[in-house]
């Protein structure tokens, strides 16, 4: 089934789109991952836009192969649960809310190891800057679903 954009999904409960902050779902801890099947990307998404995190959360659910440890509207937030949830990859928004922090939160995702960053945006002009900061490569959050689907799975290939 091909996908063209991604879907405008609806805030499920909890989801409040007017605090632009976290996402209402718990977020799962790094203890107990172990019991995950070999090769399952754990994905960790940051995007301001709560509608967008619920839309590619949907999608995601669909794929065998891709799980969604924890989401983040913003840098801080971000951090703190990828040093909870160990993601193997970061799909990044690089217009978050206060400026520059989307660069910094790629170079600073991208300095751990194990965890590979592609950076999402909307706006022309970052790829070059977004790869500097260390991004695996950098894709159009309201583009192709697919395109961002195989370019987080080869950001996470071996």
């Amino acid at each position: 089934m091909a996908r063209s954009r991604i879907p405008c999904g609806t805030p499920g409960p909890g989801d409040d789109p007017s605090s632009g902050s976290g996402s209402g779902r718990p977020q799962p801890e790094r203890p107990g991952f172990s019991e995950e099947p070999p090769g399952l990307v754990r994905l960790l998404l940051v995007d301001r836009d709560v509608r967008v995190r619920v839309a590619i959360h949907q999608t995601i659910t669909m794929e065998s192969d891709l799980s969604i440890v924890a989401e983040a509207a913003d840098a801080e937030e971000a951090l703190a649960l990828a040093d909870r949830t160990g993601p193997s990859v970061a799909l990044v928004d690089l217009l978050l809310p206060d400026t520059g922090t989307g660069l910094a939160l790629v170079r600073s995702l991208s300095r751990r190891p194990g965890c590979a960053v592609v950076a999402m945006s909307e706006r022309g002009g970052l790829r070059e800057a977004a790869l500097a900061a260390g991004a695996f490569a950098l894709v159009d959050k309201s583009g192709d679903i697919d395109a961002i689907l195989n370019t987080v799975r080869a950001s996470a290939a071996p």
